[in-house]
């Protein structure tokens, strides 16, 4: 009996026979499936990564002057990337400037500079400040170094692209190099991207702390580690305060020093675990940069700065200042009161030579 039936149950194979399929066409039609279906999540996830690349550059976009790359050449570079403007004789050298926003006493003053050089042949970062009220020349006209970039953005149709290669061009000259890429910031922006990407920890002697009376401010009462001495937690608020407030009236090159300290600490906390190239950090950072933050460098070209930046240990990053301290190498400077200021270093010599020759030192 068992036979019989057996004998009259269809199998997958009969089944193919009935409808005309046999077991390898069976297999063919299955692949073709498989291949299609493979095809169109392949297909999803591309679309939505240059959905997500659009969005990003869109947002980006906003904060470039000059030339904006598009989304498809953004999106090659960043993972072939080309090469960087000055990487062809090995120092990429990138101008910072943190400037007082719109709704401050004295908006748009500039109140940090800092010269990034990038070394790529020997892997060094040599960071050189500029102090904020050395007398230079702006356009034929003697003024501050804290007073370039206000001169370029309250005079938008003599200084196009927000004012940024009149701004580059001028601490060119005064420097002696080239500076590739610049990188503008107010301090409301500034305040806001450390709340989004969190707390930046800097390390300093008992010693060094007694320096900085403002520690004992209630707003630093949060501030403390209290389990590791010497050690503390800035927010956003807390962190301008601390690149920004002033020890004395004068010299400006204690402000400098801590501006310093603070960007080691950023660079060790932040860049070297990649915390930046995080989407949540990207998007949110954008949020708050895109208004009030300039640049000419492309998406790419910021990505693989921080990738340069990663690559350099913390051992092979320098800091250098110009002083009015005649021990120090950078003490090219000497006091004044020019235009009945009430202090104002100027440069030692007429024509910034002396300075233009140490920069070349340190580049070399």
């Amino acid at each position: 009996m068992d036979s019989e039936i057996d004998e009259f149950e269809e199998t997958d194979d009969d089944a193919d026979e009935v409808k005309g399929y046999s077991p390898v066409s069976r297999q063919k039609k299955n692949r073709r499936k498989y291949f299609w279906l493979v095809f169109i999540v392949v297909l999803i996830v591309i679309s939505v990564f240059f959905a997500y690349v659009s969005y990003i550059r869109a947002k980006y976009n906003r904060m470039v002057a000059g030339y904006k790359a598009g989304t498809i050449e953004n999106t090659k570079n960043i993972f072939l990337p080309g090469k960087l403007s000055g990487e062809e004789t090995g120092d990429v050298n990138l101008l910072f400037v943190g400037m007082r926003d719109k709704s401050m006493y004295g908006a748009y003053y500039s109140s940090a500079m800092m010269v990034v050089n990038i070394d790529i042949k020997n892997n060094h970062i040599n960071l050189i400040s500029i102090p904020r009220d050395l007398w230079i020349p702006i356009d034929g006209n003697p003024g501050k170094a804290n007073s370039v970039l206000k001169t370029a953005i309250d005079n938008p149709n003599k200084y196009p692209e927000n004012g940024l290669p009149f701004v580059k061009n001028t601490f060119s000259n005064i420097l002696g190099i080239d500076i590739n890429y610049i990188f503008t910031c107010d301090f409301d922006s500034f305040q806001k991207i450390i709340n989004q990407i969190g707390a930046v920890n800097v390390k300093m002697s008992d010693a060094e702390a007694k320096n900085y009376p403002f520690l004992k401010f209630g707003e630093f009462s949060s501030s403390k580690d209290k389990a590791n001495p010497g050690l503390y937690h800035f927010d956003g608020p807390q962190s301008l305060t601390f690149v920004s407030w002033p020890k004395d009236a004068v010299p400006d090159f204690d402000r400098l020093r801590r501006m310093q300290l603070f960007m080691f600490s950023f660079a060790e906390q932040y860049i070297d675990n990649r915390s930046l190239l995080k989407f949540k950090t990207i998007n949110n950072v954008l949020n708050v940069s895109e208004d009030n933050i300039r640049t000419n460098m492309q998406v790419w070209e910021l990505k693989k700065i921080i990738n340069l930046g990663e690559k350099t240990p913390l051992a092979n990053i320098k800091q250098h200042k110009l002083t009015t301290d005649p021990t120090d190498p950078g003490g090219l400077l000497r006091e004044s009161h020019y235009f009945n200021t009430t202090y104002s270093p100027i440069a030692g010599d007429n024509d910034f030579s002396a300075i233009q020759n140490w920069v070349k030192s340190i580049l070399k």
